[in-house]
């Protein structure tokens, strides 16, 4: 079977060559010592682009001297994502930074006699889009399983019922030996016509002979049956466990069959692990296809066992091992920037060694900790002040509470790495916004530049503490697809609380950095989607017509700096990429229309058309035409 973009095949699956004494022999690490303090109880310590560096690759000309281009593009509609400007018309390139944007006249200076010259004819061109928060190993795996015919897991995404389920799940359990397992991913009942929870009894019955480990597609719920809890040794007398929740069986008190957060870890743990060929052809199957979206920079919040999902108490540090491997056998086709799932050994392990930034000719990061301060609204997992409006007696799961979201944070801030939170319910948000203050006040005015990824509800006492800290609000607007009857989280919190559910307008007016991602897990989400649910609050096919509360919707350049700029900027990054100027990293994205300033409703019909990271062309759709007489 032919790769969908040969190009990008190539990129990936031949790595880079490398002579001794090469410049990449000397960019494996820049310092891991804390760097990101600029005042505080810690000195600042070198940036690992330095100001004279970017002031010698700025100027158009040094010493009297034009530098000379390695590629320039011209004839293009081509915005720097700076503000609202007037967009430029041509860009050239340099040792994969940029080194003029401007007009054709302007840029043409930098031409050598064998500089290649990109004919636009009159595409758009915009910095290229940063994706805040992804789980790249589940989106592999994702791949592998459609490229594979389904034969990894049960694609449950298009299930109509329990019922439905339940038959897929029989029918693949007749091709297995007795024992081995059923696994499958992607249900969600809010999509069935009965929106409640399955339960194990059906299931069980059913299916017998196999243990069933079906994964909800928030990730934050497990449904298994009988056999898989008594192989995991989990029954009515079993407690659930910190950071989990056993739901249960009104009357018998027996697990229900459904396991949320580290409830279900015993059951995966039983799960054979992938391979780690099969993870490391998973993640370049995902890298490959963001590229293919026009990302040139991910945000990888970690994902590192089978069907996407985190084992906390998994032994040893392989996800850092792993990516550590591939940038520096040059196999990393975009930028990556590591997020370590904690508390976990691997997460200790960053902390003792510190951040590792700039390795492999600045393809990879690994800076920052992610810990999960509560589940998600659709499992009803997410931790709120007052209860679910459609379950009166549940207020959700708070995993980590203030203090310790504090000790973590202070540790990190000790050890110049990088603190997020996963954080939906309005409890969870006080408890990391909360905590971040605590941390800070044992270091006051440190760059901790603390995030909150996902801050889906929040409660609007908590808008002054969140802004003091200064915590980047990590959201993901492609999730908002209200439809006709409203969004699921509309019926998790009710019409009070509603207004303040993926309310980007309110944060981004109160000062609060926003940082554009798609959260994807499964298939990678389209980052225009984000785009398009940010500036019109509505779902692919326009649902509603006004918008889902309108009040929340954000200017076009303000969606556009979600996926960039802020981006950027929530992963240290902002004076490498996120705008197209020059001294800055040459990463942007070539597509078919001018998303700021076409219609509502072709946005989402715009396609990429070239992604470039470095100056290089990691993806075309169709390779543009040289312009007529250039070398």
């Amino acid at each position: 079977m032919p790769p969908p973009f040969p190009v990008l095949y190539n990129i990936l699956e031949r790595p880079r060559r490398r002579s001794a004494g090469a410049r990449g022999d000397r960019s494996l690490i820049r310092s891991a010592a804390p760097r990101f303090f600029t005042r505080g109880l810690l000195a600042p310590v070198g940036r690992f682009v330095s100001p004279g560096l970017l002031a010698f690759l700025a100027p158009s000309c040094s010493r009297g001297r034009v530098v000379k281009a390695d590629l320039i593009l011209t004839h293009g509609v081509v915005h720097r994502g700076v503000g609202e400007e007037t967009p430029a018309e041509a860009i050239a390139i340099s040792r994969g930074r940029i080194i003029e944007v401007g007009d054709d006249a302007q840029v043409r200076r930098h031409r050598g006699s064998t500089t290649p010259v990109v004919d636009l004819q009159g595409k758009t061109v915009i910095p290229g889009f940063c994706d805040a928060h992804v789980h790249l190993l589940g989106v592999g795996e994702a791949l592998m399983n459609d490229a594979s015919g389904g034969s990894l897991y049960l694609d449950l995404n298009d299930s109509e019922s329990e019922e439905d389920v339940v038959q897929r799940v029989r029918v693949r359990a007749r091709g297995l030996e007795p024992g081995a397992w059923v696994l499958g991913r992607g249900w969600n009942q809010e999509r069935w016509t009965r929106r409640a929870l399955p339960d194990k009894r059906l299931l069980s019955d059913i299916v017998q002979s196999n243990p069933v480990f079906l994964v909800r597609s928030d990730a934050h719920a497990v449904w298994v049956n009988k056999r898989a809890l008594d192989l995991a040794g989990i029954n009515a007398r079993t407690p659930d466990p910190p950071g989990g929740r056993i739901l249960r069986m009104p009357r018998s008190g027996e697990p229900s069959g459904i396991l949320l957060d580290r409830a279900w870890e015993p059951v995966l743990r039983l799960l054979p692990r992938p391979a780690p060929e099969e993870r490391t052809a998973g993640l370049l199957l995902a890298l490959g296809a963001f590229a293919y979206r026009g990302v040139t920079f991910v945000q990888s919040a970690g994902s590192f066992n089978h069907l996407g999902l985190l084992d906390l108490g998994a032994k040893g540090d392989e996800e850092a091992e792993t990516f550590r491997a591939l940038a520096l056998g040059g196999r990393l086709p975009v930028r990556v920037s590591l997020m370590i799932p904690g508390p976990s050994e691997a997460a200790e392990a960053l902390l003792q060694r510190g951040p590792e930034i700039g390795l492999a000719e600045e393809r990879l990061d690994i800076r920052a900790i992610k810990l999960f301060a509560d589940g998600a609204l659709g499992s009803r997992g997410a931790a709120l002040l007052q209860p679910y409006a459609d379950e009166p007696g549940n207020s959700g799961l708070l995993r980590m509470d203030r203090q310790e979201i504090a000790r973590w944070a202070t540790r990190g801030l000790r050890r110049g790495v990088q603190i997020a939170v996963h954080a939906i319910g309005d409890a969870a948000v006080r408890a990391a916004a909360q905590g971040f203050a605590d941390a800070l006040a044992v270091a006051p005015g440190a760059d901790a530049r603390f995030r909150i990824e996902h801050l889906t509800l929040f409660d609007p006492a908590d808008i002054e503490t969140l802004v003091k800290v200064g915590a980047i609000a990590v959201i993901q607007p492609g999730f908002l697809a209200p439809g006709g009857d409203g969004p699921m989280e509309e019926r998790r919190v009710g019409p009070d609380r509603a207004g303040r559910v993926y309310a980007f307008g309110t944060l981004l007016q109160a000062g609060i950095p926003l940082a554009g991602s798609s959260d994807s897990y499964e298939r990678p989400i389209d980052p225009l989607l984000g785009f398009y649910a940010a500036v019109t609050r509505q779902d692919a096919e326009g649902q509603p017509t006004a918008g889902w509360h309108p009040e929340q919707r954000l200017k076009r350049p303000e969606a556009l700096r979600l996926f960039t700029l802020g981006a950027a900027y929530a992963a240290f990054r902002e004076k490498e990429t996120g705008t197209i100027e020059p001294g800055k990293w040459a990463d942007f994205t070539v597509l078919s229309r001018d998303i700021l300033t076409i219609p509502e409703s072709e946005i989402l019909k715009t396609e990429v058309l070239s992604t470039y990271v470095g100056g290089h062309e990691i993806y075309h759709k169709e390779r543009a035409r040289p312009e007529a007489g250039a070398p």
